[in-house]
């Protein structure tokens, strides 16, 4: 038997799931082997879409992990994912916008999934 497979992030699969399970994904990024948390440093392709990531991957970059979110929530056709993404997003955007922040940016205009509500503000 042929195992099924999706072409997603299993760091994000594993938070789609927590939400559809919980009705809220953990936004405290734990790194593997250490309890405490710590800002990742480290870049790698899957920022761009590729590759698979963890928890250090996505700590320093928060609102791409909810603009990511909100692209599940949208493949999905979770609504209610995608209203506590864009909620989430918004207060990281619209206090500081940095580096980091931008990578979000570019992420909401790309063909990822369809980002119109998030275009909005």
């Amino acid at each position: 038997m042929e195992k099924a497979r999706l072409d997603r992030d299993p760091f994000l699969m594993k938070k789609t799931l927590e939400f559809l399970y919980t009705d809220v994904y953990n936004v405290t990024f734990q790194i593997s082997g250490n309890d405490s948390e710590q800002p990742c440093t480290k870049r790698r392709k899957v920022l761009n879409g590729m590759g698979s990531s963890n928890a250090s991957e996505w700590a320093a970059h928060k609102a791409l992990f909810h603009t990511r979110m909100y692209a599940e929530g949208d493949y999905f056709m979770i609504d209610t994912l995608k209203r506590l993404a864009r909620k989430s997003f918004f207060p990281l955007i619209c206090h500081r916008l940095d580096s980091k922040d931008a990578q979000s940016l570019v992420e909401i205009y790309s063909k990822r999934a369809n980002y119109q509500e998030l275009k909005k503000h």
